[in-house]
């Protein structure tokens, strides 16, 4: 036992109490005094079983209770009494273990709730270079797999196991104070063969533990990816082997969960009949060998209790190290949680005070200073010591070839991304970490490719806001801005219309639409157009420029685009190539001054 207490494993189990919350600790500290019933019941019912055998063969039987002298009366009367006695606490004892089961269940869903909200809370709200660089179906595997074994093996088997203890001490001293050196033989035994086979099977538990976190894993990871290139599966005609490669990695973790199942149950199966092997073996048959009748007749009251206290004592017994063997087997699930527990105590920009968009915007510019940026697990500069100045109210361009740094400039200015080398700053002043919720406040971003909601058209343009708050006539206009207002008119339920997962309901121009009317929507001062109109067609693409016109006199906005028709109007253009500026100027300015821009313009008159 105490190998068991300066475990990791209950390292790990107090590491991840201390993210609870005062109110629900203070809940578990009743679940402990509750706990001490069940067990007080227990240790009565022995001492009532003793007296109930040595009444019904005519023994004298001493008060083995200290301080009870009752049940006086012939034979007759001092069994019924103690009958009805007996009764009734075995049904006070079913009431009490129900009321508990209950009240363990219910604080197991409560630590479950809180421990899982930090969890999501934690990981969403980590920077966005953070997410570049995490796995996504890994990801998926940790929250919502661990998340599912966190409440059956973890936090239902520490309650447990508190509740069982509590039982397990209060059973002890009852039955050693009845039984003796017998009983104290006994409890050793079962106690002994306990902690060798729970030691025995930790190594195995965990090692199956640590599989079903790998299988999970990989089995996530090949649904995502098949999901996610399905046009690609279906073409190819690729199913039976991304099939096999799923049954392949659902078996293996099907095999590492029966056996994470199974080995906490074999003491359990294993204990019973050497509790009762060991009952005779040091009780009765040292009597029976002896062959005096008398002998006989007076071990009997001692051996009902023992009997009962041995079967009473067997279930919490069999419960708590059932509930230590899964803790100690899960010991990588429980590290992989409260290493995700962590991740919602770090620093968050959404916990700082956040000012007001008219309070952080800029009167003049916004700038990127000496700017250098290299990607997660890479040291390629992505950005090698750029700078840019945004004038407020101007339209900027960013264009060269792909790869060549323009997004993630863009993502910079957004402060999606900080740079290693260099600054953002807002009128000559950097923006550190307490000012970036703000400033995400006063910006918005159409990307090439939106990932919209399963939701209403107006749930996915008023982007995480409760439905009864949207102002509607908000969401109308920005549909007319971006031109999408007569189509949505004409579906069935209007605004109310479901868009489909990830929007495949509608074609890819009318996604890139609902993705402007969204930024249109928040009323941005700050907007980014990555690629925005690159799947609309010539009309449309035309209207929406000619929108942008008119929201743009009210917003700064940074526009990256291969097309030349959307960058025209823009008041100054930036040509990255490799991760540096290599010419800016206006439109005209820059077919005078680079040639790669001059033979971009050339290309597309082609066309």
């Amino acid at each position: 036992m105490l190998g068991l207490a300066g475990s990791r494993s209950i390292k790990e189990s107090l590491r991840l109490l201390s993210f609870l919350p005062r109110h629900r600790l203070k809940s578990m500290r009743w679940l402990v005094l509750l706990s001490l019933v069940p067990g007080f019941l227990d240790f009565a019912s022995i001492a009532v079983v003793g007296r109930l055998t040595g009444a019904l063969i005519g023994g004298s039987l001493s008060n083995i209770l200290p301080g009870i002298r009752v049940f006086g009366g012939g034979q007759l009367q001092q069994s019924l009494w103690l009958v009805a006695l007996f009764i009734f606490l075995t049904w006070l004892q079913s009431a009490i273990r129900i009321v508990l089961r209950i009240v363990q269940e219910r604080t197991a869903s409560g630590i479950w709730l809180d421990l899982s909200d930090q969890i999501f809370a934690g990981i969403i709200r980590q920077p966005y270079e953070y997410h570049l660089s995490t796995n996504l179906s890994k990801v998926s595997s940790d929250l919502l797999g661990n998340l599912e074994c966190l409440l059956k093996e973890i936090v239902t088997p520490i309650l447990r196991g508190v509740s069982n203890l509590v039982s397990i001490v209060i059973l002890t001293i009852g039955i050693v104070y009845i039984g003796k050196s017998i009983a104290l033989g006994l409890l050793t035994t079962m106690i002994a063969s306990y902690i060798i086979m729970s030691v025995v099977m930790t190594p195995a538990l965990r090692i199956a533990s640590a599989q079903k976190v790998r299988t999970r894993e990989l089995y996530t990871q090949t649904f995502f990816e098949v999901f996610k290139s399905i046009k690609d599966v279906k073409l190819v005609g690729v199913e039976d082997y991304f099939s096999r490669r799923f049954r392949e990695s659902t078996l293996e973790f099907k095999q590492a969960d029966t056996l994470s199942l199974v080995l906490p149950e074999l003491p359990r199966m294993l204990i019973e009949p050497l509790g009762i092997t060991a009952i005779f073996a040091l009780g009765v048959l040292p009597r029976i060998l002896s062959g005096d009748r008398q002998q006989i007749l007076e071990i009997l009251p001692f051996l009902a209790a023992l009997s009962i206290g041995a079967l009473r004592l067997a279930k919490p017994l069999q419960d708590f190290f059932t509930a230590v063997s899964k803790l100690r087997g899960g010991l990588p699930e429980l590290s992989i949680i409260n290493e995700l527990l962590i991740l919602n105590n770090a620093k968050d920009v959404n916990k700082f005070n956040i000012s007001s968009p008219d309070g952080i915007f800029p009167l003049r510019t916004i700038s990127l200073n000496s700017a250098s940026y290299h990607y997660p697990n890479s040291k390629k500069l992505v950005l090698d010591n750029i700078n840019i100045s945004v004038p407020v109210g101007s339209r900027v361009a960013f264009v060269g070839p792909t790869g060549g740094g323009k997004s993630t400039a863009a993502y910079l200015l957004l402060a999606l991304l900080n740079p290693q080398k260099g600054s953002l700053k807002l009128d000559g002043i950097d923006v550190d970490l307490t000012d970036v919720k703000s400033w995400h406040n006063c910006c918005s971003q159409v990307p090439q490719n939106i990932q919209l909601l399963d939701k209403s058209v107006m749930q996915n343009i008023a982007f995480g806001i409760e439905e009864e708050v949207i102002n509607v006539e908000r969401v109308w206009d920005s549909l007319e801005s971006a031109q999408l207002a007569e189509f949505v008119s004409e579906l069935p339920f209007g605004l109310h219309s479901l868009l489909g997962e990830n929007g495949i309901n509608l074609s890819g121009g009318q996604r890139q639409r609902i993705a402007l009317a969204r930024a249109f929507y928040r009323d941005s001062k700050f907007l980014v157009l990555d690629e925005a109109t690159s799947a609309l067609d010539n009309k449309t693409e035309s209207d929406v420029i000619q929108s942008l016109e008119i929201v743009g006199r009210r917003c700064t906005t940074v526009v990256i685009a291969h097309r030349l028709s959307t960058i025209q109007r823009c008041d100054r253009i930036y040509e990255f190539d490799n991760g540096k500026i290599v010419c800016s100027g206006n439109y005209q300015e820059l077919q005078q001054r680079s040639e790669s821009f001059r033979n971009l313009v050339r290309l597309q008159d082609s066309y």
